[in-house]
Formats: C-alpha cells, sequence, structure tokens
C-alpha cells in the first residue's frame, strides 16, 4: 500500500470520526476504503451485540437485562475499528470499562461475556468469551495502551467463566444474519461520526452539535433495537436527527459499502444484501 495513499485516507478517515490519524491508520483497508465494516466475523458478532445492548432502553427496550450500557452516551469517545479489534478512545476509559464489563456486586450490569484481559493506567484490553472477539479502552489517542499492569478492581476478568445468568441472556437473543451483523455494528462503529463539512453528526446519540430544532425530548432517550434473522427495526425518540442517522449509515465512503437507502411512509428502510434495518425514528 503506498505511503501517501495510506496517509492521506487514514486522515480522511479521521475527519469523520474523530480518531487521530495514526488510530484511523489501522484500519483503512489494502483498497483504500475506510474499512469501518472490515472485519472478522467475531468482530461483526461483537459489535452487533452491543448495538442490541446500546441502543435498547427506556421503555421500548427490548433488551432482557437491566444494563447501563445505554449510558456510554453520556461520555465522549471516537471508536476505532480495525479488522480483529474494536478500540474505544476516551478521557474516561475506566469509566466506560466499568459500564462494559460485569462485576461482582453488579453482575447484571455489562455486555454479557465481556471481561478485562490486561488492565492498564490509561485503560484496558477486554476479550469477549462467547466470541473471543477484542477490545480496547484507552486514553491515548493512537489507540494504545501502557505496558504497565494496572489491577482492575471489582470487575470480572478473564478468567471468569461466563455465569448462568449471561448465558440465558445470550440464548434468548434472536438469531441475526451476517448482513444484519454488519448493518447492526454498523450503529456502533458511528456513534461518534461526524460530516467533516458540518451538515450531519451522530454526537453520541446524546445532543445536537449543530443546533436544529427538531427531535424533542418529551420521551426522553428512549430506544429500540429489535428483530431477527435478516429484519430489524430500530426506533427511537431523541438524537440523532433521522436524516444524519441515515448519511453516517449510507453515506459515500463513511456509509456500510453497498447499503441503500429508501424513504416509506414510516421512516426509513436501510437494505445491505438481504438484510434491512428500518430506521422508524
Amino acid at each position: 500500500m503506498p505511503h501517501s495513499g495510506l496517509r492521506n485516507t487514514a486522515a480522511e478517515r479521521a475527519s469523520y470520526t474523530r480518531e487521530s490519524a495514526t488510530a484511523a491508520a489501522h484500519g483503512v483497508t489494502r483498497d483504500l476504503a475506510f474499512g469501518l465494516d472490515a472485519c472478522t466475523p467475531r468482530q461483526q458478532q461483537l459489535r452487533a451485540l452491543l448495538a442490541l445492548a446500546i441502543f435498547n432502553c427506556g421503555r421500548q427496550s427490548a433488551w432482557p437485562r437491566h444494563t447501563p450500557l445505554h449510558e456510554l452516551s453520556i461520555y465522549t469517545f471516537a471508536i476505532s475499528s480495525r479488522r480483529d479489534e474494536l478500540v474505544i478512545i476516551t478521557e474516561a476509559p475506566h469509566n466506560i470499562v466499568g459500564r462494559l464489563v460485569p462485576r461482582d456486586h453488579l453482575p447484571e450490569w455489562g455486555l454479557p461475556g465481556l471481561r478485562v484481559k490486561r488492565g492498564c493506567g490509561n485503560g484496558a484490553e477486554l476479550v469477549h468469551l462467547p466470541t473471543r472477539a477484542r477490545m480496547t479502552v484507552t486514553r491515548d489517542r493512537a489507540g494504545r495502551l501502557d505496558h504497565d499492569a494496572t489491577p482492575q478492581t471489582g470487575l470480572w476478568h478473564d478468567d471468569h467463566p461466563l455465569t448462568k445468568e449471561e448465558c440465558t441472556v445470550l440464548e434468548s437473543l434472536p438469531a441475526m444474519s451476517p448482513q444484519a451483523q454488519t448493518l447492526l455494528g454498523a450503529l456502533t462503529t458511528r456513534m461518534s461520526t461526524k460530516d467533516p463539512s458540518g451538515s450531519w453528526d451522530i454526537a453520541m446519540w446524546f445532543t445536537d452539535p449543530l443546533d436544529r430544532p427538531g427531535n424533542g425530548r418529551s420521551d426522553g432517550h428512549a430506544r429500540r433495537l429489535w428483530g431477527k434473522g435478516n429484519r430489524w427495526e430500530l426506533a427511537w425518540t431523541s438524537y440523532p436527527h433521522p436524516e444524519d442517522l441515515l448519511a453516517a449509515l449510507t453515506a459515500p465512503r463513511v456509509g456500510v459499502p453497498g447499503a441503500t437507502a429508501q424513504r416509506v411512509r414510516t421512516g426509513w428502510d436501510i437494505r445491505f444484501r438481504d438484510a434491512l434495518l428500518a430506521l422508524r425514528p
């Protein structure tokens, strides 16, 4: 891969994702695409599972347990999507890890099966036991962790086996096709994306930095993401503006390659091969 091509693509990707160009370069593909959805099957499974946990909250929630994962929206971070790793870059790494990983006195918090593999002063390396997919949460702008180990007190580590309750939750979730996993995983990887020209901004699903009217907060931040197989629906009551989410999923360069959008009476239908994600704001 020509060095200048990689450098230019990484800088362009970073202008959408809020990563540093150094972090973005780790996810750029050999054909100089952004690579936000170019990942291993185990990564695709993890990203889709995170979407189910994050985009279910409030009275509309379909997630089968209490979890604070929707509260990730209150933090500011950049997601660095890589082929076999998902990296979250944030000024509050330990707060985010504390919401992602179950712990002794709050076993139902976090994502079922997610564990700390290595704790560091500036974050932690995580592993998802059912899929063996990897995550990193770090303060470092390049997406790196310190070499010195730091205990993550109370959080479950990778020697803590899956609990019966975690297995029950995971087994209760509907089946999902690989194409649907791509669409749902795209919701996770684009939580902090924006248009460099300033026409749209996902802004962590929490606010509108462009200060436009619409999307009232009468029902708070209720969200529901659910479906089965190839058919899924996402409904939400607050930010982002639906046109912003539509752009993040389908716009050239930053969107899911091959995804298309169709306006329908109640919202938009996003299609990727045989999969459908119905957006119902």
